[in-house]
């Protein structure tokens, strides 16, 4: 973060006394004499100080792994540092540095905490174990779509003091999820819940525990090395967002989708706590106005319409879609990872039980 103060002029009155005056002439106080006038400028000094409310010029730092042509980084990330650019009076600039030019995807949070930037974006999944209660809205088969999603993980957010306490060491901006994740292969379609001899990426803990639980080997590794991997044959497959096929090229490299709206995955928006209060009320208040729980869903949006847009190019691509119609075998692999994760959480004396029951009243279940 680099700081400038800005120039502030005022103009500065020469008052002129009318009793020297009327001394250098000789007379005596005259009371039709006319009063000089003030020179000063109320009004100007007022002016300055309305200025200065807005606060200092300040310049921080937006990084995040993913693509300049991600549809989030497009049509969210620009769109914010416009806004937030205009609501403070030009006072405050956000440079955003993509594709991982200042932090690794592992790295976000933590880089935000410490300040080694100014603000993070990423998925919660890269920092394992760092979120646990986020980790309900990622357990499978649970929502339709981002949007759906997203008010979910707002809600518990909002009512799980325990939730937000995950988050103490950064101030929030947004938090939504992508798109609905399905499994992708590269040589062998799978059609049912049997992923015997298959390596397939997981984007975070639960991912990785489906695939687990289905008889497949989890690796983590963030999105800008999957290409490589599945072209060298490094992983078999691997579950995303449907987005991510066009974001990062994927299309090319997979051969086979089996969709069945297996799993949505979370992510934050960061601000260094420290910068976020070295900014004037003025700004602060701006920023909050341009980001939070409408950011969000705003951003949850484009995940769903990008979404739609990219399964209608799956013929076009040449990946084969099998399109899961009987979830109940599914579902009953996934049911010990739903059970382990609750467990998990009351074992640490957090409200695991409570939230996955709260999640369930929310979706109407």
């Amino acid at each position: 973060m680099t700081r400038a103060r800005p120039r502030r002029y005022r103009n500065i009155a020469v008052v002129l006394s009318a009793a020297l005056l009327l001394a250098a002439c000789g007379g005596d106080d005259d009371p039709d004499e006319p009063e000089a006038a003030d020179g000063g400028d109320d009004t100007t000094e007022e002016g300055a100080d309305a200025e200065e409310d807005m606060g200092d010029l300040v310049t921080l730092t937006l990084a995040h792994p993913f693509p300049a042509e991600h549809p989030i980084h497009v049509n969210i990330m620009e769109p914010f540092v416009e806004e937030v650019a205009e609501a403070t009076d030009g006072t405050v600039t956000i440079e955003i540095h993509p594709a991982g030019a200042l932090t690794a995807p592992t790295d976000a949070y933590d880089n935000a905490v410490s300040g080694a930037i100014d603000i993070g974006w990423a998925l919660h999944g890269y920092t394992p174990g760092r979120f646990p209660l986020t980790d309900v809205i990622d357990l499978p088969f649970q929502f339709d779509g981002s949007e759906q999603a997203t008010e979910a993980l707002w809600t518990l957010y909002d009512e799980f003091p325990e939730m937000q306490d995950e988050y103490s060491d950064t101030h929030i901006l947004a938090l939504w999820t992508h798109d609905l994740g399905n499994l992708y292969t590269v040589d062998q379609p799978v059609t049912e819940p049997d992923l015997s001899g298959l390596t397939l990426r997981g984007p975070g803990p639960v991912q990785l525990d489906m695939i687990e639980a289905m008889g497949g080997s989890g690796v983590v590794l963030p999105a800008p090395e999957l290409y490589d991997s599945l072209e060298r044959g490094v992983i078999d497959g691997l579950v995303i967002a449907d987005t991510g096929i066009q974001s990062f090229t994927l299309h090319e490299v997979v051969n086979y989708a089996t969709l069945m709206n297996l799993y949505v995955s979370t992510q934050f928006l960061a601000m260094n706590l420290g910068t976020w209060d070295s900014l004037s009320p003025a700004q602060q208040e701006a920023i909050e106005a341009a980001s939070g729980r409408e950011m969000s869903l705003e951003g949850a949006r484009v995940y769903d319409t990008e979404r739609d847009a990219v399964v209608q190019r799956y013929d076009e691509w040449g990946i084969e879609v099998f399109e899961v119609e009987d979830l109940a075998p599914w579902e009953a692999a996934a049911q010990t990872v739903i059970g382990d994760w609750i467990s998990t959480q009351e074992e640490a004396g957090l409200p695991g039980q409570a939230m996955y029951d709260r999640l369930q009243e929310i979706l109407g279940r």
